[in-house]
């Protein structure tokens, strides 16, 4: 082989594993020498291939062999010439050793990694075996090729058991009693676990005697001296050679292959009887959970009695006696108390003597004690995975629990926990993920684990606090009477003092702010610690609100406060607007208030309160006929602040009643100019007499006009020929000193027209006369006499010729004109647009061409 294939192969392995099972290395003095026609072997080469090199010769070694292993599986030979050269994949340097030159055949298991460890400039590399596989350290720098002599002799493997001595008893044994075969055997300093097999030929595997089994243990957790127990048959008699064959848990065994450690034991031909001892409790490889165990067994003899009995256990590496008796009762149930003192994993067994001598045992057994509970572990994490401290406050949504158990002994087995307020539920929920709590307020967290040996530790509890809610705060108000303030409402006290509480039933107030303003826009910043004074006019706002320990913001309050101190201004203008015999009504201008509004009026008679009202009059009844009133009015705003009282009304009530009927002649609707009468009809109502000598008035369109008394219709009348067109209202009006005045319902007047426009034709040229004719019509379709202006409007604009007013041409209501064009008329269509003196218009259009 080249030195250009070595540096492939050791790349090869190199990069390509990071563990080593287990191989066992061989003191070279101790092999026989290598066959010199293994250098020709290549790697990749399966031995027993050509050129010429078996399997006999690949295991042939010399003292320049550099390793070798046996194994039971697949080999590759190996070929090394100059050592280690090359780089190592993900190293990058250079190997700091160079082997010197030493030709050999390195053996391997296909799974071996025998160039693994790299170190820098000339560091050493530990390399540590557990758990199946190797770990490698080094003691310096970034790491490089490091020498292959090192790893076979670096500590880093799994040694091969050993097997000092084995023998048989009892020996010999009869025809249907058990013989144990023991060994005194070690795992090799490591922690595997040994399996031990007695085969009737020198060949076996890890799985167990290639031909014959006299008996095996492969009882988990026996670390040294393993046996097994065997019942002799009829054919056995005379003596019986067994070759003893140790394994460990990494399928490293003693000896060279084929090649056991062997005894022998004799089986006689006596009488047929059977010796044995069957183990009871404690039950076998299951946990106790006590150290002081009373063990319980059944020894059994047909023809002899038992001399004493014996615990035998390895709780140190070598089975040593722990405790005997000698009073033993043959085929019946019998106990050995023992205390170990010590939670512990052992082997164990009842080894019993008759009273022959001879001895038999139950075989090994596994006694697994563990008395400590398991400990359990909480963790949390809040909403937003941050860490939570138990038993503080937090304003996240929820809280995730996480429990973790350990137990170093038998192990965990299971989980429980419960959630309540009271810190008192019991675990009963299994344990499997993240736990989420979100009540609100303090809750409790309680939780155990249970090992696999029935251990449970005492509940633990864990506190926790979530407040995700705000706080509340409260607001009342007194007033400087100390009296409760509505919240909203006016008040003339001229402060009004604010308190507030906050209440938050989970973390605790911490801090309450507010503000005071008048558009309610204001952010409160000021601490309160008493109650505040608000003094602000008119209305103002006041805002609030509070955090609690944890930082929740409550959102900001409002109440309105109004306070007004200025009174409504004096009420004015009371009058008396009618009297009866036994009755007034008073009318009054409204009182002004520029904050809290006039809210009501009070009526005083004779200074005593009478009425209060919202409107601008009263009618004040049940009074004395004949009798004299004083009255006063003031107004009282909405904050309870009472204006001036009014200028003091006398009012005498009358002793006559009387009544007014309304008239007027002729009937509406009217033309204009018509001469109208309006007939206001004062009389007692006793006797329907006409009342003289009273002031009587006829209103028209709300201005007062004097009525003449008529005798003859006994009427208090006025004319008048000058109404507007259109609607037009009066009433009347009567009093006399000691008569009940009266003022008459609103009636309506309607004086209208009806205007004809007509012309002589409806087109003209520019050149020719326009004539025109209009007729005046009242409201009964008659013609009637008034005063007219004509316009000639121009098309397209505003722009008018007006005439003079003209006159009736007859009398009769009919009125004719004539309009002179010329060459500048514009063309087009013209309005002759009619306007009556009271206001009717009228019009009718005509077209002017340029022909």
């Amino acid at each position: 082989m080249n030195k250009k294939i070595l540096i492939f192969v050791l790349l090869f392995f190199s990069a390509a594993v990071h563990s080593v099972a287990d191989y066992n290395p061989w003191t070279e003095s101790s092999q026989p020498p290598c066959s010199a026609t293994c250098a020709c072997k290549a790697f990749g080469a399966a031995c027993g291939t050509s050129p010429s090199c078996s399997d006999a010769s690949c295991r042939s070694y010399t003292t320049s062999c550099d390793a070798r292993a046996q194994t039971s599986v697949a080999k590759t030979c190996f070929y090394t010439t100059s050592g280690c050269t090359g780089t190592c994949g993900g190293c990058g340097a250079a190997p700091p050793v160079s082997r010197s030159p030493n030709s050999g055949i390195i053996y391997f298991d296909q799974s071996i990694y025998f160039t693994a460890c790299c170190c820098s400039g000339g560091g050493t590399c530990t390399a540590t075996y557990s758990s199946g596989g190797c770990t490698y350290t080094c003691s310096t720098g970034p790491p490089a090729w490091h020498n292959i002599d090192s790893i076979l002799t670096n500590g880093c493997e799994n040694s091969e058991p050993t097997l000092s001595s084995t023998s048989a008893a009892p020996n010999p044994v009869n025809v249907g009693s058990i013989v144990k075969i023991s060994t005194t055997s070690a795992n090799g300093g490591d922690s595997d676990t040994l399996t031990m097999y007695a085969c009737k030929t020198n060949a076996a595997t890890s799985a167990g005697c290639t031909v014959g089994t006299w008996c095996s243990n492969t009882t988990a957790g026996v670390t040294s001296n393993p046996s097994c127990a065997y019942t002799a048959q009829a054919g056995d008699v005379g003596t019986n050679t067994y070759y003893i064959f140790i394994y460990d848990s990494s399928a490293n065994k003693y000896g060279a292959p084929n090649n056991g450690l062997s005894s022998t034991f004799t089986v006689s031909s006596g009488a047929n009887y059977s010796f044995n001892v069957t183990w009871k409790y404690p039950s076998n490889n299951v946990w106790n959970t006590t150290q002081a165990i009373t063990h319980y067994y059944t020894p059994l003899w047909s023809s002899a009695t038992m001399s004493n009995c014996s615990l035998w256990s390895n709780v140190s590496g070598t089975f040593v006696l722990k405790n005997y008796t000698n009073t033993v009762t043959n085929n019946t149930v019998n106990s050995i108390y023992y205390n170990y003192g010590a939670d512990v994993w052992m082997g164990a067994y009842i080894n019993c003597t008759n009273s022959t001598g001879t001895s038999n045992t139950s075989g090994n057994y596994i006694i697994k004690i563990d008395t400590v509970a398991p400990t359990t572990g909480a963790t949390a994490v809040k909403n937003d995975s941050v860490s939570y401290t138990f038993g503080q406050w937090t304003n996240s949504t929820y809280v995730n629990v996480t429990l973790s158990c350990s137990d170093a002994t038998s192990g965990c087995q299971i989980t429980k926990y419960c959630n309540d307020t009271t810190n008192s539920c019991t675990p009963t929920l299994t344990y499997s993920s993240a736990v989420q709590i979100n009540v609100q307020n303090t809750s409790y967290f309680r939780y155990n684990s249970t090992d696999n040996a029935g251990n449970v530790n005492a509940v633990q509890s864990q506190t926790i606090k979530i407040d995700s809610v705000a706080p509340t705060t409260t607001a009342s108000a007194v007033k400087n009477d100390s009296v409760a303030y509505s919240w909203g409402s006016w008040t003339n006290s001229t402060y009004v003092n604010v308190t507030l509480s906050c209440s938050d039933a989970s973390s605790g107030c911490n801090a309450t702010k507010y503000c005071n303003d008048t558009t309610n826009s204001c952010t409160p910043t000021l601490t309160y610690s008493s109650a505040v004074q608000i003094n602000v006019q008119n209305t103002s706002y006041f805002r609030y609100n509070s955090t609690d320990n944890i930082s929740n913001n409550e959102a900001v309050n409002s109440k309105t406060i109004m306070i007004d101190l200025v009174q409504p201004s004096q009420v004015t203008n009371l009058v008396n607007s009618s009297t009866g015999t036994t009755w007034v009504n008073l009318t009054w201008d409204a009182s002004t208030d520029s904050g809290s509004g006039v809210a009501k009026y009070l009526v005083w008679r004779n200074g005593t309160n009478v009425a209060n009202t919202t409107n601008v009059y009263y009618n004040d009844s049940s009074l004395s006929t004949g009798a004299t009133y004083n009255y006063t009015v003031g107004g009282v705003d909405n904050a309870g602040n009472y204006g001036q009282n009014s200028s003091n009304l006398t009012v005498t009530l009358f002793t006559i009643s009387t009544s007014l009927t309304q008239s007027a002649t002729p009937a509406s609707p009217k033309a204009p100019s018509t001469n109208v009468t309006f007939n206001c009809n004062y009389s007692n109502a006793a006797d329907g007499s006409p009342i003289t000598g009273a002031t009587v008035y006829l209103n028209l369109n709300a201005v007062n006009y004097s009525a003449t008394y008529n005798s003859s219709s006994k009427n208090y009348t006025y004319w008048n020929n000058s109404m507007p067109t259109g609607g037009n209202t009066w009433y009347c009006i009567a009093n006399k000193t000691g008569y009940q005045s009266q003022t008459g319902a609103s009636q309506g007047y309607t004086i209208t027209l009806t205007t004809n426009v007509s012309t002589d034709a409806a087109s003209y040229s520019s050149c020719g006369a326009v004539f025109y004719r209009v007729s005046l019509y009242d409201a009964n379709y008659q013609l009637t006499n008034s005063y007219i202006t004509t316009n000639f409007v121009y098309p397209n604009s505003s722009t008018a010729f007006t005439q003079s007013s003209l006159y009736p041409n007859n009398g009769t209501g009919v009125y004719t004109g004539v309009y002179m064009l010329n060459s500048t008329s514009p063309v087009g269509t013209w309005l002759l647009k009619i306007v009556e003196n009271f206001g009717v218009i009228a019009g009718k259009n005509f077209f002017v061409s340029s022909s």
